[in-house]
């Protein structure tokens, strides 16, 4: 099993079960900007948001959509007034199952009106639209939005999620049941950051390997 903590966020739980009742997806769009200065090791990646960041986000677009990548085309780059020394930033089209086209676009030298850590969301399916904040605002026209339920995990996890990911690691293990994230569908993840850096790489669109479809 790896850890997609964020799969079990509250917001992230009720935005799915919100994105659910639109039925037929056409669209799905994640934004993230973070101007983030902590870590030395990022400075020293040639594409820093897609090898470090990307997962979370992508990983986070196959649990909300239930689709899986077929192909992605993706430009990686570095803005002349970057702290970066790589390309930290990117945008990227997947075409997933279903039909269902997936843009993410990002950056970690973006100054100013930042987004969350999860990035911000908007889902446009057969039924209407809902958008999500990345935290604890959900919108939606044509369905009504999920509620968030409470975390009992929220006082004491330093990394939001993560202690809902133990405890399903720890069930899995007692029950046999599959956790989210178990490793051979996570590779479905996994593929959309390394395709869409070989698309940044090669210029030009790129298919992923079908890991996680049924």
């Amino acid at each position: 099993m790896v850890s997609q903590n964020r799969r079990y966020l509250p917001g992230l739980v009720a935005y799915r079960r919100t994105v659910a009742a639109l039925g037929q997806l056409a669209i799905l769009t994640s934004e993230f900007y973070i101007p983030y200065k902590s870590v030395k090791f990022l400075e020293d990646l040639p594409h820093p948001l897609i090898q470090d960041m990307a997962i979370h986000l992508f990983d986070a677009a196959r649990a909300i959509s239930g689709a899986d990548p077929l192909s992605v085309y993706c430009e990686s780059f570095r803005p002349a007034a970057s702290w970066y020394t790589g390309a930290c930033s990117a945008t990227a089209i997947f075409e997933m199952t279903g039909g269902l086209r997936y843009v993410f676009s990002g950056s970690w030298s973006a100054p100013g009106l930042q987004t969350s850590w999860t990035g911000s969301w908007r889902a446009i399916g057969a039924r209407g639209t809902a958008v999500w904040d990345g935290g604890s605002v959900i919108g939606a026209e044509g369905v009504t939005p999920v509620e968030l339920e409470p975390d009992p995990h929220q006082a004491r996890d330093r990394f939001p999620g993560l202690a809902w990911a133990l405890e399903e690691f720890v069930g899995a293990l007692r029950t046999g049941r599959p956790p989210q994230g178990e490793g051979h569908d996570n590779l479905a993840s996994l593929a959309m950051v390394t395709s869409a850096l070989e698309s940044a790489l090669r210029g030009e669109r790129i298919k992923c390997p079908l890991y996680g479809a049924t």
